[in-house]
């Protein structure tokens, strides 16, 4: 189970009209958190969809990129585990868990600049 800082709280009361719409939530304690949206890269569902459409990825600098881009941004995911052995066990994988925020707009660059194909059309 994965679980972000922000949507980790429960909801003490239901949100009600007049407050402001949105990403906001209020949690107990009357904090206000933003809601993010997490995702994580299957590397067996990602290297079948790039062969797929006859590309093939270069691992070392998709990861280069996914670090680079994303913890300058902060926009990589903080892992709560329920337990120190689960932690144990996800923490060789955290490193590939990244939030949909930062992925939406650069589905193309990444295609270009991390498989280094850019714009040359299949063989």
């Amino acid at each position: 189970m994965l679980v972000s800082l922000d949507t980790h709280h429960v909801l003490s009361r239901p949100l009600q009209a007049g407050r402001p719409e949105g990403d906001i939530l209020w949690y107990h304690g009357f904090m206000k958190a933003k809601k993010a949206n997490y995702a994580f890269i299957d590397s067996q569902n990602l290297n079948l969809g790039i062969r797929s459409q006859g590309w093939k990825l270069d691992w070392r600098k998709f990861r280069q990129y996914l670090v680079e881009y994303l913890a300058n941004t902060n926009k990589l995911l903080r892992v709560l585990a329920p337990n120190k052995y689960y932690s144990r066990l996800l923490k060789p994988y955290s490193r590939f868990i990244v939030r949909v925020d930062g992925l939406r707009g650069s589905l193309e660059l990444t295609k270009k600049h991390v498989t280094g194909i850019g714009d040359r059309s299949k063989p």
